[in-house]
């Protein structure tokens, strides 16, 4: 067999590996409090909670809505609209690397969009992101089509996905707004001369603005109504630092000299790609998809940068920056393939590799770096039933896990009756009576309040170093 012949297949190797792992990850992650709520809002409150907090991405919650209805309440069921909307996206990135040149970048392609370990996560839970990111890949591969062949008839579609892809998640508006202004001048402005005439244009221009109401007056209405915010950011690290956490799978910023510098470096070669890609303005036929989404990215950026610098600013970080990713990434790429000489792809072939590397040791089948000290309550719940706990006393998002989503399904897995340890600590526990048990994480901090107790029995359960007191 030639060379030809053996790398003729890797890329869809590749994505069935990442599918499978996904897959597995979705049986074996135990349920998140974030999906807890969200379950809890659509099964019981769904006419006023659902409407009032950020934790209800809507077309996540309409699909955990009709799971509910037809009785369909394990997690796999809630889960597995994220993992259709993975299968799309997957393709749509396999579409994407055939658009490469050679295979060195094809490979460099499912590394960069498929290995990062903080958004496969939202691939596996039950959250909004997953259908943002895919409608948003949509959206740009429906774009990149209609820009190479001029077909007007997914016009309409693209701009279509990229509002669904707002309404799937807020943080997504970020995209939305810079690509409906590169969308209207392209199609439009700078294509037609009388575009006002056309009856498509005030289609366009009716699907966007009800978009963006709705969107906005839903954040409004969330922030008044539950003072949640929506996005997440509100400190002093710029959004590109959320990369770097999430790259590496980290849950809390590092101060190292290294973690200090991928951030800027991140910034610095993307901000590159961005001048390289606006050097093909006057040569626009030789490469349009580069063109297009360093505009699109730097504009984003830019939005991003202004909602950091506001004052009591709220701007996207963490998983609610995830929206950047595949847009940077993809531009990048872009980049690379014009800038690389075939006969020498030895930097991006090590690059790959620390890619895969990085993937593999971060690898995992039991948790999500956002939610890891969730992971393992279902067992932890078993542990409780088969000791006959009838009253237990939990940490604040284990309390949510149980009271919402497995006190909360048609049928009851677990008996014993809980609280959160907030109502059982210092001179507050004294008035109230004992539960069978308590539950806390480390570093145990709440025992200091509690050294009046006679334990029966203590016990550390994994994968968390939980502890349980019997009373």
């Amino acid at each position: 067999m030639n060379k030809k012949g053996i790398f003729k297949y890797y890329p869809q190797a590749f994505a069935v590996l990442i599918i499978a792992y996904v897959a597995f990850r979705i049986f074996n992650v135990d349920i998140t409090n974030d999906e807890a709520y969200s379950f809890h809002n659509v099964k019981k409150f769904w006419y006023a909670e659902f409407l009032c907090t950020g934790n209800s991405h809507w077309f996540n919650s309409l699909w955990m809505w009709v799971c509910t209805i037809i009785g369909l309440e394990e997690v796999f069921f809630l889960r597995l609209f994220s993992f259709l909307s993975f299968l799309v996206f997957v393709f749509l990135v396999l579409r994407f690397s055939k658009s490469l040149n050679e295979h060195y970048l094809k490979l460099f392609a499912l590394c960069t969009l498929l290995l990062n370990p903080f958004m496969l996560d939202y691939f596996v839970l039950a959250r909004g992101y997953a259908s943002g990111l895919m409608l948003e890949m949509l959206s740009i591969m429906l774009f990149f089509k209609n820009v190479d062949k001029g077909e007007r008839k997914l016009q309409f579609y693209s701009l279509l996905f990229a509002c669904l892809s707002a309404i799937a998640n807020y943080s997504f508006v970020y995209y939305l707004i810079p690509f409906a202004v590169i969308y209207f001048i392209r199609f439009y402005a700078y294509q037609e001369k009388k575009f006002y005439l056309r009856k498509i244009f005030y289609v366009d221009g009716s699907v966007l603005a009800f978009t963006i109401l709705i969107v906005f007056m839903a954040i409004r209405f969330i922030t008044k109504c539950s003072n949640d915010y929506v996005g997440a950011g509100t400190g002093s690290d710029f959004t590109s630092t959320s990369f770097v956490t999430g790259f590496l799978y980290l849950k809390e910023w590092d101060n190292s000299w290294p973690m200090r510098i991928f951030p800027h470096l991140f910034n610095f070669v993307s901000l590159s790609a961005v001048v390289f890609g606006f050097s093909f303005y006057r040569r626009l036929h030789n490469n349009p998809r580069l063109f297009y989404i360093s505009i699109l990215f730097f504009s984003m950026f830019l939005l991003v940068f202004l909602a950091e610098k506001l004052p009591n600013g709220v701007y996207p970080e963490g998983r609610s920056a995830l929206f950047l990713w595949p847009i940077a990434t993809m531009m990048v790429l872009l980049a690379v393939n014009e800038i690389i000489h075939p006969s020498k792809p030895y930097l991006i072939y090590a690059i790959s590799i620390l890619l895969l590397i990085n993937f593999y040791l971060r690898m995992n089948s039991d948790y999500t770096v956002d939610f890891k000290a969730q992971s393992g309550s279902k067992n932890l719940f078993k542990y409780l039933e088969s000791k006959g706990a009838r009253t237990v006393a939990l940490p604040g998002e284990l309390n949510g896990v149980y009271v919402n989503y497995y006190q909360m399904k048609s049928k009851r897995e677990f008996n014993f009756q809980s609280t959160p340890i907030s109502n059982h600590t210092g001179s507050v526990w004294k008035n109230r009576s004992f539960p069978d048990y308590i539950v806390l994480y480390p570093p145990y901090k709440q025992l200091k309040s509690m050294s009046y107790l006679s334990p029966k029995r203590v016990e550390i359960i994994q994968p968390n170093n939980l502890i349980v007191i019997e009373l």
